[in-house]
């Protein structure tokens, strides 16, 4: 996940340099200091700034909250608690998609995850910026303060999506209250309700069936990429709402318009290597083309069956567009607790 760290004083400016990119997390790093200004604009070669590329924010900080609140980054603020609450009051929506947002003091003591702790991640991504920093982090959600579990992160965690959202209350706390709970999980795409109103579930999940595999030319827009999926999606009256994965061959790892799409709509991005794709049994459309760049011959539609484990099948086949080519397929991965 992609986070954008913002800091207010020379210390918080300081403690970034300990941030740097993992496996888990990529930062993107900001300034909104007032007595740093002229420093920073004076010396944009300094070590931080050339190690970091610190960009100046000259906007208000709500709006750029709002700005990354829109491209679905984790926030993470290094100053204090208040500020961090007052930049994101007009962002807060829904806990489901809201970006996690994260505070830590300057001087780098504490790490405080404030908004989407479970589906989006923040108390995870607390913990890591613990282990990056030393920071302690403070936790105050009660399914992790008890070690309970946490419905909410199972269902994220297995690409379910949350149908009746007042059910995850219910789950919590009749788990802290080790009260006997029932979950529906639906693989319809229609949830039969009369069946559900004969189990009467304290939650209904529904899973997410399908993946898109793609392929694009390098430096393709999120935009460009995001025109072309969505409206190949509505043809097939399959809702993004109900992707799992966005899936392509490795050379795209770091491909930006496809992780800033996938980042935007919160689905999990994945890349394979051309050994796995060639190893993917079933009739494809291939390019001699392509094959001479990547190895591959047909990326999309491989790519597109490579996440499942069981059913996998193709609902779109190959749909290539400006620069940029699409296949849609369905099938089912084993749930995970």
């Amino acid at each position: 996940m992609k986070i954008s760290v913002i800091c207010f004083t020379k210390s918080g400016y300081e403690l970034m340099g300990k941030l740097k990119d993992n496996d888990e997390l990529k930062f993107s790093y900001f300034c909104k200091c007032q007595s740093l200004r002229a420093e920073f604009n004076q010396d944009e070669n300094s070590e931080l700034q050339r190690q970091l590329s610190v960009k100046y924010v000259d906007e208000k900080i709500a709006d750029w909250a709002a700005k990354e609140f829109e491209s679905h980054h984790g926030i993470l603020f290094i100053g204090a608690v208040g500020i961090a609450v007052r930049a994101i009051a007009g962002c807060v929506n829904d806990k489901l998609t809201d970006s996690p947002v994260i505070v830590m003091d300057d001087l780098g003591r504490f790490v405080i995850p404030l908004l989407s702790g479970h589906f989006g991640g923040a108390n995870k991504i607390a913990k890591v910026l613990s282990d990056l920093t030393g920071a302690t982090p403070v936790v105050t959600t009660a399914t992790d303060i008890h070690d309970t579990f946490a419905v909410d992160v199972f269902a994220k965690n297995n690409n379910m999506t949350v149908e009746n959202r007042e059910g995850i209350a219910k789950i919590s706390s009749g788990m802290l209250e080790g009260k006997k709970l029932s979950v529906y999980i639906s693989n319809d795409e229609m949830i039969d309700q009369k069946t559900v109103e004969n189990i009467k579930p304290d939650l209904i999940l529904k899973c997410k069936k399908y993946a898109l595999g793609i392929g694009c030319k390098r430096g393709k827009s999120a935009k460009d990429i995001e025109e072309f999926i969505m409206r190949k999606l509505a043809e097939i009256r399959v809702s993004i709402n109900d992707v799992a994965y966005i899936s392509s061959i490795d050379v795209k790892a770091d491909e930006e318009g496809i992780i800033n799409f996938a980042e935007k709509k919160g689905i999990k991005f994945v890349t394979f290597s051309k050994e796995v794709l060639n190893g993917i049994e079933g009739e494809f459309n291939e390019s001699e083309f392509v094959n001479s760049q990547v190895g591959v011959g047909n990326v999309c539609e491989r790519a597109a069956l490579a996440v499942w484990e069981n059913g996998a099948e193709l609902v779109l086949k190959k749909q290539a567009e400006n620069g940029m080519t699409l296949a849609v397929s369905t099938g089912w991965k084993k749930i995970s607790f």
